[in-house]
């Protein structure tokens, strides 16, 4: 046999010193942790190094009382701890398949009130550009306005008398008839 001591790695040191703490359900102090994952083949000058940052992992829970610091890790804190962190997924599962349960009836809603006007970019059988070009519609107010506007645009240009052009008629610059009568 030879005396070569075997290497652990960075991770075997953690899950030693953790299967220490699970095995013996005990709390410890600094030194008889040391003592106790020593013994179990972990390097002496990293034990106090991994233990914190099984600490600050939350693997491993420390409080001080007095002038010593005491150490625990019970194996039941692990799965309490993916329990909860189970629930929350779950919850956020659920949450989640109601908002898109909601939007699809939102979706649903709204398609149901455009199904009706499949028609909707006409006008009484014609397209809304039809309209527009040839200026009637519906007998409403602001039709027969732009009627009358439409009547006053080109009526100065088919005139023989009056202005030159239009911008003259337009800026009241011209020699012309008011528009207004």
């Amino acid at each position: 046999m030879s005396n070569k001591t075997v290497r652990m790695s960075m991770d075997e040191k953690r899950r030693a010193i953790l299967a220490i703490y699970h095995n013996t359900k005990e709390v410890y102090t600094e030194k008889e942790i040391i003592n106790l994952a020593s013994k179990a083949g972990v390097n002496q000058n990293t034990i106090a190094e991994i233990n914190q940052s099984l600490c600050d992992d939350g693997l491993v829970d420390k409080d001080k009382i007095g002038g010593s610091n005491y150490y625990w890790s019970f194996p039941a804190k692990k799965d309490r701890l993916l329990q909860l962190e189970h629930d929350e997924v779950m919850n956020k599962i659920e949450t989640l398949r109601r908002n898109i349960k909601d939007a699809e009836a939102r979706l649903a809603d709204a398609k149901r009130g455009r199904e009706d006007d499949d028609d909707g970019d006409e006008v009484g059988g014609r397209g809304v550009v039809a309209v527009v070009e040839d200026g009637t519609s519906c007998g409403t107010p602001r039709a027969d306005e732009c009627r009358q506007y439409r009547a006053r645009e080109i009526a100065p240009e088919r005139s023989e008398g009056g202005c030159e052009s239009r911008e003259g008629i337009r800026s009241g610059q011209g020699g012309g008839a008011s528009m207004d009568g």
